[in-house]
């Protein structure tokens, strides 16, 4: 399936004609072909200009061309891009507003995640380094170690551990675990965010709960 991906990635040079140079944002999307019926979509994706029986999002600022997405293209998408790109879109930098539907327990199921050796030993790594700065701490407020030399290790830390990188990845690989007993969605861009949860238990939950106690 990862080599699906790279056919799936939007490319900037598909339509330079909408994307008009900003001080304000990197691209800012001409949006004369914002307004299109259904029949004139096309997925950024694939560039299929049906949806096979998936909706249609427009989950980012982009607009024309860009503007949308198959469904399933996209969970595609979040499921196989790299962390920082399953946070915001790769042409406009806007953050995908995400929301979690716990999902009944018959339908919970293992964690989607795959963790190379090399990533396993970054996260021992990082864990190794956190509990590190973390008895630090603790021999700072001891006098055992000077104040100096705790906020050089910060400094350290904050440069070479505690990287956007690393915090996008763990983000990510949080997102993975909590898909497994929850139901992604992603919100249109524009859609009134007061009124989208970050996370929500469907109703008669309890009453599943309850079936299989007695069960």
């Amino acid at each position: 399936m990862t080599d699906n991906v790279g056919a799936l990635a939007p490319s900037k040079s598909t339509d330079n004609t909408g994307i008009i140079g900003s001080a304000e944002n990197d691209f800012d999307y001409d949006d004369s072909n914002s307004m299109i019926d259904d029949e004139g979509k096309t997925c950024k994706f694939c560039y299929g200009t049906e949806s096979d029986g998936s909706e249609w999002l427009h989950p980012c600022k982009c607009s024309g061309s860009l503007m949308w997405v198959h469904g399933n293209c996209f969970e595609l998408w979040l499921t196989n891009a790299p962390p920082a790109q399953q946070i915001r879109c790769l042409m406009c930098s806007y953050s995908y507003k995400k929301r979690l539907v716990l999902l009944p327990p018959n339908e919970w199921r293992l964690p989607n995640v795959k963790i190379s050796a090399f990533q396993a030993f970054e996260i021992l790594l990082d864990f190794y380094s956190t509990t590190r700065l973390y008895k630090g701490f603790v021999n700072a407020f001891s006098g055992k170690r000077t104040i100096v030399m705790q906020l050089a290790h910060i400094l350290f830390y904050r440069m070479f551990i505690l990287t956007s990188s690393r915090v996008e990845y763990y983000e990510s690989l949080g997102r993975q675990l909590l898909k497994s007993i929850c139901q992604q969605t992603v919100a249109n861009y524009g859609e009134n965010e007061d009124e989208l949860p970050l996370f929500s238990i469907p109703k008669g939950f309890s009453r599943e709960i309850e079936g299989l106690v007695r069960f």
